[in-house]
Protein backbone atom coordinates (compact mmCIF):
# COMPACT_ATOMS: atom_id res chain seq x y z
CA UNK A 1 0.00 0.00 0.00
CA UNK A 2 1.54 3.59 -1.43
CA UNK A 3 2.15 6.28 2.03
CA UNK A 4 0.24 8.50 0.36
CA UNK A 5 -2.78 6.46 -0.08
CA UNK A 6 -4.73 7.74 3.26
CA UNK A 7 -7.90 9.07 4.28
CA UNK A 8 -9.30 11.23 6.81
CA UNK A 9 -12.90 11.01 7.48
CA UNK A 10 -15.30 13.01 10.02
CA UNK A 11 -19.07 11.18 10.93
CA UNK A 12 -21.17 13.68 12.14
CA UNK A 13 -23.74 12.58 14.47
CA UNK A 14 -25.03 16.61 15.19
CA UNK A 15 -28.24 15.87 13.52
CA UNK A 16 -28.92 12.40 14.55
CA UNK A 17 -31.22 12.49 17.28
CA UNK A 18 -30.04 8.92 18.45
CA UNK A 19 -29.35 5.28 17.48
CA UNK A 20 -29.85 2.19 18.86
CA UNK A 21 -27.44 -1.18 19.01
CA UNK A 22 -28.46 -2.24 15.41
CA UNK A 23 -27.97 1.29 13.76
CA UNK A 24 -24.48 1.42 15.79
CA UNK A 25 -23.15 -1.86 14.76
CA UNK A 26 -24.36 -1.82 11.10
CA UNK A 27 -22.86 1.82 10.96
CA UNK A 28 -20.01 1.90 13.09
CA UNK A 29 -18.39 -1.06 13.63
CA UNK A 30 -18.19 -2.32 10.27
CA UNK A 31 -17.61 0.88 8.99
CA UNK A 32 -14.04 0.80 11.61
CA UNK A 33 -13.65 -3.00 11.24
CA UNK A 34 -13.74 -2.98 7.28
CA UNK A 35 -10.82 -0.62 7.85
CA UNK A 36 -8.80 -2.34 10.67
CA UNK A 37 -8.59 -5.33 8.50
CA UNK A 38 -5.14 -6.12 6.42
CA UNK A 39 -7.20 -5.79 3.33
CA UNK A 40 -8.00 -2.31 3.55
CA UNK A 41 -8.36 -0.68 0.47
CA UNK A 42 -6.28 2.01 2.05
CA UNK A 43 -5.78 3.43 5.76
CA UNK A 44 -8.21 5.62 6.90
CA UNK A 45 -8.56 7.83 9.85
CA UNK A 46 -12.32 8.14 11.19
CA UNK A 47 -13.08 11.24 13.34
CA UNK A 48 -16.53 11.34 15.60
CA UNK A 49 -18.15 14.25 15.69
CA UNK A 50 -21.62 15.34 17.43
CA UNK A 51 -21.94 11.92 19.67
CA UNK A 52 -24.15 12.75 22.75
CA UNK A 53 -25.63 10.38 25.17
CA UNK A 54 -28.08 9.43 23.40
CA UNK A 55 -25.44 7.70 20.90
CA UNK A 56 -22.97 6.43 23.44
CA UNK A 57 -24.65 3.38 25.36
CA UNK A 58 -25.34 1.74 21.62
CA UNK A 59 -21.70 2.99 20.28
CA UNK A 60 -20.19 1.26 23.44
CA UNK A 61 -21.66 -1.71 22.87
CA UNK A 62 -20.49 -2.51 20.11
CA UNK A 63 -17.08 -1.23 20.74
CA UNK A 64 -17.12 -3.66 23.54
CA UNK A 65 -18.41 -6.77 21.30
CA UNK A 66 -15.89 -5.98 18.41
CA UNK A 67 -13.13 -4.86 20.35
CA UNK A 68 -12.80 -1.45 18.89
CA UNK A 69 -11.93 1.85 19.66
CA UNK A 70 -13.15 5.35 17.67
CA UNK A 71 -11.76 9.12 18.41
CA UNK A 72 -14.80 11.48 19.54
CA UNK A 73 -14.60 15.28 18.72
CA UNK A 74 -15.32 17.12 22.01
CA UNK A 75 -15.54 20.85 23.18
CA UNK A 76 -12.57 20.13 25.07
CA UNK A 77 -10.31 17.95 22.12
CA UNK A 78 -10.42 14.62 20.84
CA UNK A 79 -11.74 11.50 23.58
CA UNK A 80 -11.24 7.83 23.02
CA UNK A 81 -14.20 5.57 23.40
CA UNK A 82 -13.11 2.07 24.22
CA UNK A 83 -13.78 -0.99 26.25
CA UNK A 84 -11.54 -1.12 28.54
CA UNK A 85 -9.09 -4.06 26.96
CA UNK A 86 -9.06 -2.74 23.92
CA UNK A 87 -7.62 0.77 24.91
CA UNK A 88 -5.78 -1.58 27.74
CA UNK A 89 -3.97 -3.37 24.78
CA UNK A 90 -3.50 -0.12 22.74
CA UNK A 91 -1.63 1.57 25.80
CA UNK A 92 -0.34 -1.50 27.40
CA UNK A 93 -2.16 -0.74 30.52
CA UNK A 94 -5.18 -2.33 32.74
CA UNK A 95 -6.59 0.79 34.66
CA UNK A 96 -8.05 2.77 31.79
CA UNK A 97 -11.91 3.27 31.73
CA UNK A 98 -14.13 3.98 28.65
CA UNK A 99 -12.67 7.61 28.44
CA UNK A 100 -9.71 9.38 27.99
CA UNK A 101 -9.11 12.97 26.97
CA UNK A 102 -6.16 13.64 24.48
CA UNK A 103 -5.93 17.14 23.84
CA UNK A 104 -3.12 16.85 22.14
CA UNK A 105 -4.61 15.15 19.75
CA UNK A 106 -7.41 18.26 19.50
CA UNK A 107 -8.31 19.21 15.75
CA UNK A 108 -7.53 22.76 14.65
CA UNK A 109 -10.72 24.66 13.43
Amino acid sequence: MDAGQRALTVIDFSHVSMIDLSCADEVVAKLLMRYADETRPQDAYFLFRGVTEHHSDAIEAVLERHGLALAIEQADGVQVMACCATWSAARGTRHIGWRESAPEMSPTK
